[in-house]
Formats: C-alpha cells, structure tokens, sequence
C-alpha cells in the first residue's frame, strides 16, 4: 500500500513555509509522496480579498517544487468546476491500495468544522496537522491527528504579496521560479 499526503491550499503565493512543511511532512510522517493541491475556487477566501487566477497559482506550485525529491503537484480542483471542497478531492484520489493523509497548518485545523461535508473526512484519510507560527497544534476531537513540528518560519503569502506590490525583498522567502514567474505576469503589482 503506498501512502500519500496531501497539501491543499490557495498558494498565492506558495513560499518556503509551504515546501518546508511538505518536506517535514513527508519525512516525520514517511510518506512516499507529498501532492500539493491548489484550490481552484477557495470559496472561504474569496469574499476577503480579490484571488489570483488559479492557473497562475498552479504554475507557481510547480515553479516551487521543481528539484525537490518526493513533491508533486495535483491540478484536481483547478480542473473541477465551482468551489473547491476537499471531500471531493479525497473522493476523487482515493484508491483501494493507497494511505491518504491530509496535511493542515494548526491554523486550519481549529475551523474543519466549517468545511463542506467535514464529517465525511475521516473515513477518506488520516489527519497530519503541522505546527504554524503563533499556534498551538489543536486536533479537532472528531478526527483522531497527527502532529508534525516544523521549523517555525515567519512568511505568509499575504506578507509576499504585499512585498511584491511595494517592490520590497522577496527572494529568500519563495524560490527564486516563483518570483520570475509573479514577476513576469504581473500578478501582485497592483494589489496587495
């Protein structure tokens, strides 16, 4: 049976704090492989702030993987219309011999309740929750978890895409694929 962990996120932009978690993940965890998923529609994110266009996101999480053993990129909800809901994506990758984890940041884990069909998610996967900055690795009682300490590291997509649009430093806080590609198009020159 091969075993699988799986990062959803929105990625905009992914930075090192997202590799180092599906790196350590991996390893703590001895997993064969790690997926990133890029939400297509994170329908929890949109009515805060405007989101970058999920082909633009996809193509930066592969920028950011690219040379790093054991990570992949999985479209699946980029490709599936309408919301993006991780029990469909669990239904969508599972098979009979496969292990499927889902990796969250602490953060994310405190609000499972809020996502759609939430109850569902234990019978589809094991839970790794992974410790953030300023949070306490919090299980929710209704799904048994893992945690997996990381090196604390002090970056946030949100903190990136206002450096891009002030024109400040973002080299050493996503690769170096990232930030061409961010540059290139134009995705944070005009909005923080």
């Amino acid at each position: 049976m091969g075993s699988v962990g799986l990062l959803g996120g929105t990625f905009d932009p992914p930075h090192i704090g997202h590799l180092i978690a599906a790196l350590e993940v991996r390893f703590a965890a001895d997993l064969d492989r790690m997926v990133l998923i890029p939400a297509g529609d994170p329908w929890q994110k949109t009515a805060e702030r405007a989101i970058t266009p999920a082909h633009h996101r996809l193509a930066m999480v592969r920028a950011a993987i690219q040379g790093l053993e054991g990570l992949s990129v999985d479209p699946v909800e980029v490709e599936r219309d309408g919301p993006s809901f991780m029990v469909d994506t669990l239904l969508e990758l599972s098979a009979p011999d496969l292990r499927l984890a889902l990796v969250l940041g602490s953060d994310t884990a405190r609000h499972l309740n809020t996502w759609n069909r939430y109850d569902e998610l234990p019978e589809l996967a094991d839970l790794i929750i992974v410790s953030r900055p300023g949070t306490m690795p919090l299980a929710p009682d209704w799904w048994p978890a893992r945690v997996v300490e990381i090196p604390l590291i002090g970056v946030s997509s949100s903190d990136l895409r206002r450096r891009f649009t002030q024109g400040e430093p973002v080299d050493a806080q996503t690769p170096p694929a990232v930030v061409a590609y961010a540059r290139e198009h134009r995705l944070y020159a005009d909005r923080p």
